[in-house]
């Protein structure tokens, strides 16, 4: 089990965390490890004076299911988009905010 971390930012006037990944072994899932890890980065987080959580996950699914357990929803106002760069050898992502 893993917790990736991108970092803690700011943008306009809100201090947020952008989280890249959770991951637990299928054997220890639906066990309560990956809700504790998140309730225990929460505390640190709101500690340290951050109120939101950015996180990219996938649509449909597992992890999509696990994070709106925790209270997590879809944020309307951004999108994701990806351009193939050389025949899909690599992907680029950028997270683009709608005003």
């Amino acid at each position: 089990m893993w917790l990736s971390i991108w970092g803690i930012e700011q943008y306009t006037g809100i201090t947020y965390y952008d989280l890249k990944e959770v991951c637990v072994s299928t054997l220890l899932q639906r066990h309560g490890v990956g809700k504790n890890l998140m309730g225990k980065l929460e505390d640190v987080l709101r500690e340290n004076g951050v109120s939101k959580i950015h996180l990219i996950t996938q649509r449909d699914g597992i992890p999509s299911s696990f994070y709106a357990s925790l209270g997590f929803s879809e944020n309307e106002n951004m999108i994701i988009m990806g351009k193939s760069v050389k025949k899909d050898r690599l992907r680029l992502i950028a997270v683009a905010i709608h005003r």
